[in-house]
């Protein structure tokens, strides 16, 4: 019986051995069930061939100190990594509201991005100094219901036209009465604040309480300095190129250099860039 037992020990249990070495299984035993509770259940198959529950307890015993020299299963895997719209940024950085400008010791190149029909984002590169590429700007526009072909721009911070007010101008066709609008300041007649300077510059000054800009429009590329006279660069704007078979000038794009990145500077900066565009495109086409 010994003899019996120790050769029937040797034999591995498994679906195959059990159909061809079994010829009576015991009552109740079906492969469907054993194969859920292998599914279910890390178990020693000895369990199941001890004929004696002292036999069972005792081979228990040994199962389990056996089992306990064995290496323990692997960790589970982390948790995914999900990615959001505005990664963590450093300590020093989250003290500073969302889409307020943070100074930064580069220049940073911005680019237009449209997002509909009538509008679109301002957004830094995708490989911004401080790791936040949320748009600055969400610029729309509306077309005057009592001027066919012109356009209301509105400038707003953030992402979305919920933003907070920054500007509204209407150029009216570029008439005389071609109006803009700041922050809580009053609205302004754009003839009045936006001024010829010396045929190919441009001085744009909102009022008394706030910087003067000039803008040099001399090439496609038009550069802005806080000084006349060829001061010092602070912000350059690219209009797109659609006479090029270049796809990196077929967008628009605003250059900041790190003496221009003052959040107020850079309001008055893109809104006299937006300004100066849209006055050439409407002369352009006045002039064909």
């Amino acid at each position: 019986m010994s003899m019996f037992r120790r050769s029937f020990s040797n034999l591995r249990l498994s679906r195959a051995d059990s159909i061809a070495t079994t010829a009576n299984p015991p009552p109740g035993y079906y492969e469907s069930s054993q194969d859920q509770r292998i599914d279910e259940v890390d178990f020693d198959p000895q369990e199941l061939r001890s004929s004696t529950p002292e036999d069972r307890q005792s081979h228990h015993t040994t199962s389990s100190e056996t089992q306990s020299t064995e290496p323990a299963p692997p960790a589970p895997p982390p948790p995914p990594v999900v990615l959001t719209w505005a990664p963590d940024l450093p300590a020093e950085q989250t003290a500073n509201p969302p889409n307020v400008h943070v100074d930064l010791p580069v220049t940073v190149t911005y680019t237009f991005s449209p997002i509909g029909s009538s509008s679109m984002v301002l957004v830094p590169p995708s490989t911004a100094i401080n790791r936040d590429t949320r748009p600055l700007y969400h610029i729309s526009w509306r077309e005057d219901y009592w001027l066919a072909g012109n356009n209301i721009t509105t400038i707003r911070r953030g992402g979305s036209e919920n933003g907070q007010f920054v500007a509204e101008f209407n150029l009216k066709g570029d008439q005389k009465g071609a109006s803009v609008r700041m922050g809580t300041y009053e609205e302004q007649w754009i003839g009045e604040v936006f001024k010829p300077r010396n045929g190919n510059h441009q001085k744009w000054r909102y009022n008394d309480h706030t910087p003067a800009l000039y803008w040099d429009k001399r090439i496609h590329v038009k550069s802005c300095s806080l000084t006349a006279n060829n001061g010092e660069i602070i912000a350059r704007f690219a209009p797109p190129n659609y006479n090029v078979r270049n796809i990196g000038t077929q967008v628009s794009k605003l250059e900041v250099r790190p003496a221009g990145q003052d959040q107020v500077l850079c309001d008055h900066i893109l809104v006299s860039a937006l300004i100066l565009e849209r006055l050439r495109v409407l002369r352009d086409t006045n002039s064909r």
